[in-house]
């Protein structure tokens, strides 16, 4: 119910913002309300305008991806509008109102720097390495010198040998992050990005084209990655793998590695020098 109102109040307000002129609507009387009409906005959205009424009234009707593009397009929304429409009408967001890459600008890469002693990527919706900090290339060894349709977190894991190598529980965690990211990608089943990214590792990775089809879902890492690091100073280390969202940017996350013990923060500290 407080989404059905929340989702009426965004329309009405944003229907009193557009003027009959930047509408490219002709009006030859003096209105005693600002905005648009609803039928206005129904006729150009080409929708009933008794049902439009119903949307802006917050009853429990049923919407379509079709007919929100055309409420977007008849009120002129920008994308982060669009994303916020689909929000509230509880429909999976369109791949072409979703924001795949990002300029990685100096403030962003200055962020990820200052973690310091922590290992730190930002990705996106597809799991694509966006930007590092120092430390994260040395602990895995994997990002450097690759393309970025290849510095994909699941591309990385199931087909990367050096990356394969350096985790001792490699199939426990291969295993989790397939769960992690189907029950995170879920509303991005249909997108094209999604089904190619699928396909490609179907067919780059046994172990991927086992355990894919076994609909393993998982809502967080629960078990600490274990590295076994090259140089002899480090060996040995155990981290845990956090998430946060980056509300600035969306469908940007930055994934966090945190030692799990003060042995490993130890040697984290020896990496970063």
């Amino acid at each position: 119910m407080e989404r059905r109102k929340e989702l009426a109040t965004f329309l009405k307000n944003r229907r009193t913002r557009i003027t009959p002129d930047e509408a490219g609507i002709a009006t030859t009387t003096r209105r005693r309300t600002p905005g648009l009409r609803r039928e206005e906005v129904a006729q150009r959205a080409a929708v009933g305008i008794t049902w439009y009424t119903w949307l802006e009234q917050g009853r429990n009707i049923t919407v379509s991806p079709q007919v929100l593009h055309g409420i977007a397009r008849a009120l002129q929304f920008n994308t982060i509008e669009q994303r916020h429409l689909f929000a509230l009408a509880r429909l999976p967001i369109p791949e072409q109102i979703e924001e795949l890459s990002y300029e990685i600008t100096p403030k962003i890469q200055a962020i990820i720097n200052g973690f310091g002693d922590l290992p730190v990527m930002l990705i996106n919706q597809k799991w694509d390495v966006l930007a590092w900090n120092p430390l994260m290339q040395k602990l895995c060894g994997t990002l450097e010198g690759k393309t970025q349709g290849k510095r994909n977190i699941l591309r990385i894991m199931f087909t990367d040998p050096q990356s394969r190598n350096r985790i001792l529980n490699w199939e426990q965690q291969a295993k989790s992050s397939i769960g992690l990211f189907r029950s995170a990608k879920a509303k991005f089943v249909e997108t094209e990005w999604y089904l190619e990214l699928i396909a490609n590792l179907t067919a780059d990775s046994k172990e991927f084209r086992e355990w894919w089809p076994r609909q393993t879902i998982c809502q967080a890492m629960n078990t600490p990655k274990r590295y076994s690091h090259p140089d002899p100073r480090i060996g040995k280390l155990d981290v845990e793998t956090t998430l946060l969202d980056v509300p600035e940017y969306p469908n940007l996350q930055l994934l966090i590695n945190t030692p799990v013990n003060e042995q490993s923060r130890k040697k984290l500290t020896s990496l970063n020098l």
